[in-house]
């Protein structure tokens, strides 16, 4: 991820972009997330469709990808302090959907702890908001980077 790159080895960042980024699992989503990685792991039996277009996007090892991400990010996710974000020394846009209270919570958050971060929040969208609001996403994207190209967010 971005920000273990940047905590890191800030020298090799000139910026990071997160989204749908949540520095800790809030622990109300835990029990949600031990479902969702049952159901993920159980794609093939449950929605054959969706399987072979992950086969089709990802090739032939997909399953096994999808298998030790969902293991890491549901029962080993990579935490991150505030004492880290605090450390933070790249500019940083944490550019979350509207849509996701915990996402929120964490995007205005981690702007409190650090001068270099930004919190933007993307509205009508969820966990995915470079999906559900691709045009509003680059343009913020954009505009982030004019910025730090600029020097403003130093």
């Amino acid at each position: 991820m971005a920000i273990h790159l940047a905590i890191e080895h800030p020298e090799l960042c000139d910026s990071i972009v997160l989204t749908g980024y949540v520095p800790a699992i809030p622990p109300e989503m835990k029990d949600i997330l031990a479902q969702q990685h049952n159901m993920f792991l159980n794609v093939r039996e449950n929605n054959p469709e969706i399987a072979a277009e992950f086969e089709s996007l990802h090739g032939a090892k997909w399953y096994k990808t999808l298998k030790a991400v969902l293991d890491d990010m549901t029962f080993n996710y990579p935490t991150v302090t505030r004492e880290q974000i605090r450390g933070i020394s790249v500019p940083t846009l944490v550019l979350n959907g509207a849509g996701e209270r915990h996402e929120r919570e964490a995007a205005c958050e981690m702007a409190s702890l650090n001068h270099r971060i930004e919190a933007g929040l993307i509205p009508g969208s969820g966990h995915i908001a470079q999906m559900q609001q691709p045009v509003i996403y680059n343009l913020a994207v954009q505009a982030f980077w004019d910025r730090v190209s600029d020097g403003a967010s130093e």
